[in-house]
């Protein structure tokens, strides 16, 4: 980790942030100089499980990958964070250590929030509180959709399924881009790479998706939502 200097944009970073959107401008400068801004090089661990809590943070640039192990020691990629997002809030609320694992997903700035700083602001502005709430409930949600993913689908569902969830398919946009290698994507649905790819190769020859370096675009998410045999 190092710690990097202030920059001139990071009051704009602040109010872009998903957990303090409903501060006043008079509140974020007084929060920004009680954070610290950190980086971490591409693959660096952020902390691991069962570490002790000291912070939350907020990505202000790039990407964080949450990570799990499975009962056979595997990693499974639980979430991807990007800029806006928070994580490793959860440990702050009940004093316990880290429940899973953070790990930079390519080059990654951050804020971090000290815990002592983020107990005065809840007591400062309530309704960072509500927004935790709102936080925690969806992911909450999305932690109930990838147990049943991985107990109840098989691979090519498993894999549609969560390009659907990348992709926003509320909207069904004609071509969305998902920014993702396949080691990621295999980590995340919980196949080796191998499976991940034959699943792949299926969808670019039926034409749902077409594969880049480092990114999958899916060129008609109707048709991958129809595709659905679990549906």
């Amino acid at each position: 980790m190092q710690n990097t200097k202030p920059k001139s944009n990071d009051l704009e970073l602040l109010r872009n942030c998903e957990l303090l959107r409903q501060l006043s401008e008079e509140q974020l400068e007084r929060l920004l100089p009680q954070l610290k801004r950190v980086s971490y090089r591409s693959g660096q661990v952020i902390f691991l499980k069962n570490d002790t809590a000291d912070g939350l943070y907020i990505v202000i640039g790039g990407r964080v990958k949450i990570n799990a192990l499975n009962s056979e020691g595997k990693e499974l990629t639980v979430k991807i964070c990007g800029i806006g997002e928070v994580f490793g809030e959860m440990a702050l609320f009940d004093g316990s250590s880290r429940s899973m694992a953070a790990e930079a997903a390519g080059n990654l700035e951050a804020f971090l929030l000290k815990a002592t700083v983020f107990e005065s602001l809840l007591l400062e502005a309530p309704l960072v509180a509500l927004n935790i709430i709102k936080m925690l409930t969806a992911r909450l949600r999305h932690t109930d959709e990838q147990v049943e993913m991985l107990g109840l689908f098989d691979a090519y569902d498993r894999v549609a399924l969560k390009l659907l969830q990348l992709t926003d398919t509320n909207r069904l946009t004609p071509q969305s881009t998902v920014t993702l290698s396949q080691q990621d994507l295999a980590s995340m649905v919980g196949l080796s790479r191998e499976w991940l790819n034959k699943v792949l190769q299926t969808l670019v020859h039926q034409g749902i998706v077409e594969l880049g370096r480092s990114k999958i675009m899916v060129l008609n998410p109707g048709a991958l939502k129809a595709s659905l045999r679990c549906a």
